[in-house]
């Protein structure tokens, strides 16, 4: 009986050191991001607001639920909506054309956080109504600033090319939003290592310079490289700086101080900062009744 106490015993302590190891870790050091995808911020019509149906002359809402999956903080008023094409009208009486969130979003650490923008009503009321119904397409653009944490422990430095060639980044080693990191590479050069990283939009909006411009917004997207130090030619020869994206993508170019002695991996991290412009619509049905 003393044998098989002593053994149980050994057996729970054995078993209480055993804890489950994190399937990715940051760049620093600390638990993986809680959420990973290309949403960030997810922006959705909220439940009937509006109805797939209505009548004529009667309001209808409209409100738009906002989930925060990201690495960004999003203070009262940081999230700006506003109604576009037929129902920003006099034909749609619009109580307001433009709102914002009244809740701060923070940054998803373990749960997503929500918050919701209400644009008050719309109200089909036409001098006259000739056909049964009509289907008209509800459309609110929204915009706000955003971030993208990016962190892979998957980086080598090294004066060898075929450890070089081990680096590697991956869409979980982005934070939840519209802007990745998509590829990774690294060469051997005399005293360096050369980076090349891929910024690349993979979100159903667009990177803008300003939110809500008058005219055409440039792609413009702040890059900083925390880790290691690094001299960045397409950031003007330092670390962190901004650059435009062509067509949804920018390449960055960096070099690296070779290692004097063995090949090692270190964390690289990045920081990418923007704004960024998504659009909804919904096509809903309003009945005539006369």
């Amino acid at each position: 009986m003393k044998k098989i106490t002593i053994t149980l015993l050994l057996l729970l302590t054995f078993c209480f050191g055993c804890v489950p190891k994190e399937t990715s870790t940051t760049g620093t050091g600390g638990k993986a991001f809680a959420f990973t995808g290309s949403n960030g911020l997810l922006a959705e019509f909220d439940k009937d607001a509006p109805p797939s149906m209505n009548f004529v002359n009667e309001p209808l809402e409209i409100r738009i639920k906002l989930t925060n999956r990201g690495a960004q903080e999003l203070s009262a008023g940081d999230v700006r909506a506003r109604l576009k094409g037929v129902a920003a009208t006099d034909i749609f009486k619009p109580i307001t054309t433009e709102a914002a969130n009244k809740e701060e979003l923070l940054i998803a650490e373990l749960d997503p956080t929500v918050s919701e923008i209400d644009l008050g009503t719309i109200t089909y009321s036409p001098e006259k109504m000739f056909s049964a119904e009509y289907k008209p397409e509800i459309e609110v653009e929204l915009c706000f600033p955003y971030k993208t944490n990016v962190n892979t422990n998957n980086f080598w430095i090294s004066n060898k090319q075929e450890d070089l060639s081990k680096g590697s980044i991956s869409s979980s080693d982005n934070s939840d939003a519209p802007v990745h990191i998509t590829k990774l590479e690294e060469f051997k050069s005399t005293d360096k290592v050369r980076l090349e990283f891929t910024i690349e939009d993979l979100g159903k909006g667009k990177v803008v310079n300003a939110c809500f411009p008058e005219e055409k917004s440039d792609e413009i997207v702040k890059v900083n490289l925390l880790e290691p130090r690094a001299n960045c030619e397409t950031l003007g020869g330092g670390s962190s700086g901004e650059v435009k994206l062509i067509n949804g993508k920018k390449v960055i170019r960096c070099n690296v101080d070779a290692p004097k002695g063995e090949s090692y991996k270190t964390p690289l991290v990045i920081e990418l900062e923007y704004n960024y412009d998504i659009r909804l619509s919904k096509t809903i049905t309003i009945k005539n009744l006369e």
